[in-house]
């Protein structure tokens, strides 16, 4: 059986990588906050901090594979607080290379659309990044480390992943249904332009990458370039909600210290031809990211 670490296991996505997760492997599965509970036999949990010194049970489990999720995203977060940000995204990251390369382990790494500077979109994998934030710098960085060091990996460049979160954090288009369904305002971009999926799509085209053989940068998101508020258009439309609650806002317009690039759309021509799995329109994707 493939031995499989995954980080950042009881955030968004990892809930999701081990509710897909195949019978045939064993997972180790790391945590830092939020406990997981109820996972399958051949997954096993381990709440470590990555910027720990002691990585004994990383060592001692040998991975066949490593999906390297973990990280701190939030925008404004790294902006204020870029030691810790490096440590996580940039130092941790390192450390996990160098173990990959011990064991000849396949590395799937999930960057993001923010490398790049938001001035033309339709980004394709040989764009060059240029990241305008504190996030985007690490992630390049990390990017960088692992393009160097470790050629048998995957860089996965996503977009916005969204849908029913199972445990934890709530996802921005679930806050933006609640909120719709209880007739409160929603404040959404109309100059932030991104290509949405279904968290559950992310998880199963990971899942198939696992199965590959493919090595190098991957864009992978939804069939349509959006803003945020033309997804909660969308979303009215899919539910049947009226549209009145939806207030249209420019980020550049309201008082954000941390620089966002507004639009970072990608292309995502190639993974279409890699993959089997149905990068979708956003619409249609709604069907899978509300799923009960």
């Amino acid at each position: 059986m493939k031995k499989i670490l995954i980080t950042g296991a009881s955030g968004f996505l990892g809930r999701y990588l081990l509710w897909n997760a195949p019978d045939s492997c064993r997972i180790l599965a790391q945590y830092l906050r939020h406990p997981l509970d109820n996972v399958a036999s051949n997954i096993r949990t381990v709440r470590l901090d990555l910027t720990q010194k002691d990585w004994s049970a990383f060592i001692n489990f040998k991975p066949d594979i490593i999906i390297h999720t973990a990280a701190i995203a939030t925008l404004d977060i790294c902006q204020q607080n870029q030691q810790q940000a490096r440590e996580v995204n940039v130092d941790a990251t390192k450390r996990l290379v160098e173990l990959a390369s011990k064991n000849a382990a396949r590395f799937i790494f999930t960057s993001t659309d923010i490398v790049f500077d938001g001035e033309k979109g339709d980004y394709s994998e040989g764009d060059n990044p240029n990241p305008i934030n504190y996030y985007g710098e690490t992630k390049v960085a990390a990017e960088n480390y692992i393009l160097e060091n470790l050629p048998i990996s995957v860089i996965l460049r996503t977009s916005l992943f969204h849908g029913l979160a199972r445990g934890g954090r709530k996802s921005f288009t679930e806050v933006m249904l609640e909120s719709l369904r209880k007739g409160k305002k929603v404040s959404t971009f109309i100059d932030e332009i991104r290509n949405p999926l279904p968290v559950g799509t992310l998880a199963k085209a990971i899942w198939e990458l696992v199965e590959g053989e493919y090595a190098g940068v991957l864009h992978i998101g939804g069939a349509d370039a959006l803003s945020r508020y033309e997804m909660a258009i969308q979303l009215c439309d899919e539910f049947n909600l009226p549209k009145k609650y939806i207030v249209p806002v420019r980020a550049e317009e309201l008082n954000i210290s941390t620089p966002r690039p507004k639009n970072c759309s990608l292309n995502i021509s190639f993974a279409k031809q890699l993959l089997q799995t149905e990068l979708s329109a956003f619409k249609k994707g709604l069907t899978e990211a509300f799923r009960p």
